[in-house]
């Protein structure tokens, strides 16, 4: 099977996520979606994975959801997906109403034709996360004990149910302090849900990042997860550790950071994984970054399938 079937698609995240009068983007024009989606489509990018920090498709009625998917057609940008970030269904204080929020999604997801949604655990940015790259702060840690694990199951196993009427996949996002951090505990809870659409976001950028040693090697997680891969955040970091335990990390191109693609793709394309490739990143010209990162990854794609 060539590895040519997987789309490279540019997220929305370095999209303006509010409009000149400063309303968030679902209060916008349709007009003005229009104009980020054609500087998505100028950067190269003929798909994209809508992520709800750019815009909050879960609060859009029927008709407005017709209009972004107008919008989507008019600047010629296919939607390979949807990610609800940052609205974590096992929050000790907001797990209900994100799992509202996430249901939500999944019915705007079916409007506007988008296959898969990927969730994860990850909270809202908070005090000093807003102050300096987020990454380098602290985040809330999940609790890992059986009580957690098994809301996790429950929930997960709602939503998964929902989506399957709908025709949509759902896909664990990767994310540090969060029970999606390290493979052990991703396998368990697929397991407990036990359901078919629901599979594995691989973000190890998410993992890679942190300013301490990583509960695992990406490369064990890359192994351990390729086979449940089914939707792909790609992003890429620096990791400097220094003697005295100071670790110092930054968003860097998809080639130069700590990651290699060129193996994380050659494992998970051999797993059988042909979805979408969804370029990321954090800083600086965000989007001219993405576009070297998509060109990146059609080299690596080109080459596989030359030595196939």
């Amino acid at each position: 099977m060539s590895a040519r079937a997987s789309t490279i698609a540019g997220s929305t995240l370095p999209l303006a996520g509010a409009d000149a009068a400063g309303q968030p983007m679902h209060l916008a024009s349709a007009g003005d979606w229009r104009t980020q989606l054609h500087r998505l489509r100028r950067c190269g990018f003929t798909a994209c994975d809508l992520v709800d920090g750019w815009l909050r498709v879960d609060l859009l009625d029927d008709a407005r959801l017709s209009e972004l998917r107008a919008s989507l057609a008019d600047a010629d940008v296919a939607l390979v997906g949807m990610s609800v970030i940052r609205a974590s269904v096992i929050d000790p204080d907001h797990g209900v109403k994100n799992l509202e929020r996430t249901r939500r999604a999944l019915h705007a997801a079916a409007a506007l034709g988008a296959p898969v949604v990927s969730v994860g655990f990850h909270r809202p940015l908070a005090g000093p996360q807003l102050e300096a790259p987020f990454w380098t702060v602290p985040h809330p840690r999940d609790d890992a004990g059986d009580a957690t694990f098994a809301t996790a199951a429950e929930r997960l196993a709602s939503i998964c149910a929902e989506a399957r009427t709908l025709g949509i996949d759902v896909s664990l996002e990767l994310h540090e302090s969060t029970l999606l951090d390290r493979s052990d505990r991703v396998l368990r809870i697929l397991q407990d849900v036990g359901a078919t659409n629901l599979g594995v976001n691989l973000d190890i950028g998410n993992l890679v990042r942190v300013p301490f040693p990583p509960p695992e090697p990406w490369r064990a997680t890359v192994a351990a997860l390729a086979a449940h891969v089914n939707y792909w955040h790609l992003k890429n970091y620096v990791r400097l550790e220094h003697a005295d335990g100071l670790v110092l990390t930054g968003p860097t191109a998809l080639a130069d950071g700590e990651i290699d693609y060129r193996l994380a793709l050659r494992a998970v394309l051999d797993a059988g994984y042909r979805g979408p490739l969804c370029v990321e990143h954090y800083g600086g010209d965000a989007l001219t970054a993405m576009r070297r990162g998509a060109d990146y990854l059609d080299h690596l794609i080109n080459e596989m399938e030359i030595a196939a």
